[in-house]
């Protein structure tokens, strides 16, 4: 569990050199002169000027950051415990840690324009959060700054090889383009694509397109009135047999069995049960 245990902003000039003491998700808005910084074992891990804010960092105790800031200084500051959060000093890499698998973060990402205003309200929203009594509303900061870290995994990189891929899946919801079509679609050989996308999502294209399928099965049998047939059709199964055969192997159970227990008579309404994880 995140949670927020410091939140602020900064808005003095300042001429620094510091070792980070803790976890730290920080926004830099404007005022920047430069700033380089370096991880624990002293590599370089990024430099930025004044051209290049609005910039979300993520740093880790024992980051060295060297910084001088002018009076037009905003710089946002939210401190964590965050176990998930850590640093591998081998592979220079920051990353998350969840349910067995590692997400590489970014050390840091360009704020688009068009989110820059929604960015900067959360780190606000965050720091008044955490600073009030009221426990609920420190719950309220460590929801907010966890959703705050699902923007490092936006789609960022448009020529990434393993993206390209992850997006002609997507496109391809019925799975009528076999996986070797869609490498060389995406410019490259199989057995390449299937390193990089193992590499920046922790799971094979196989299983992505496998789990694809059966996270939309497990929607048109909760919240629509489509026949087995329908689904097998609309997900790219040619008989209901595969239909069966699928769900057994990753549910346990039959889509009859799924259909009864999830299933409601008004379309709208939702499962009363979580669904059944996959085996």
């Amino acid at each position: 569990m995140l949670h927020v245990t410091n939140a602020g902003v900064y808005r003095h000039a300042e001429k620094y050199r510091q070792t980070v003491p803790a976890k730290w998700l920080s926004l830099y808005v404007k005022g920047l002169v430069k700033s380089t910084s370096y991880f624990p074992d002293g590599k370089l891990c990024r430099t930025f000027g004044p051209d290049d804010c609005p910039q979300l960092l993520v740093n880790t105790p024992g980051m060295v950051m060297d910084f001088v800031f002018g009076p037009e200084r905003e710089n946002w500051v939210l401190m964590l415990d965050f176990p998930a959060l850590n640093y591998d000093p081998e592979r220079h890499e920051i990353y998350l840690e969840n349910q067995g698998r590692r997400f590489v973060l970014p050390h840091a990402i360009a704020v688009p324009a068009p989110d820059f205003q929604a960015v900067r309200g959360l780190f606000s929203s965050i720091t008044a959060a955490f600073r009030s009594a009221l426990p609920q509303e420190q719950l309220r900061a460590d929801l907010l700054c966890g959703y705050l870290f699902s923007i490092f995994f936006r789609d960022r990189i448009s020529d990434s090889p393993a993206e390209a891929l992850k997006r002609l899946i997507d496109d391809d919801p019925r799975q009528e383009t076999a996986l070797a079509e869609l490498c060389r679609q995406a410019g490259y050989n199989r057995d390449h694509l299937r390193r990089e996308f193992q590499a920046r999502f922790r799971i094979s294209p196989g299983e992505y397109r496998t789990r694809r399928r059966l996270q939309e099965i497990m929607h048109l049998i909760t919240y629509t009135h489509l026949s087995l047939k329908e689904i097998a059709f609309q997900t790219g199964l040619k008989h209901v047999t595969h239909l069966n055969a699928l769900m057994q192997q990753h549910y346990g159970q039959t889509p009859t069995a799924l259909c009864r227990q999830y299933r409601r008579s008004s379309i709208g309404a939702q499962a009363e049960s979580t669904l059944p994880p996959l085996m």
